[in-house]
């Protein structure tokens, strides 16, 4: 039962993190914020956040917390489309 769990929980979670990486450029571009703006604010290059951007890589909480503060969005909002 618990590998059932465990199997269960990453599917969750690699589909949970690939919608969340398109909704970062679409909430990006919603207000109206270049990538080269929204790196530097976050303290990141403008590399790393291409790579999130293109499902390469995933942020860590404390970036994404990061992400709704500098996007005024909410958790939500980067996690689930609308």
């Amino acid at each position: 039962m618990q590998s059932v769990l465990c199997i269960l929980h990453i599917f969750c979670i690699f589909v949970v993190k690939k919608a969340m990486n398109n909704n970062i450029r679409d909430v990006r571009k919603k207000k109206n914020m270049t990538q080269a703006d929204f790196a530097a604010k976050l303290g990141i290059s403008i590399t790393t956040l291409r790579t999130f951007e293109k499902n390469s890589i995933y942020p860590r909480i404390n970036l994404v917390e990061k992400m709704t503060k500098i996007l005024d969005c909410d958790f939500w909002d980067l996690y689930c489309k609308n």
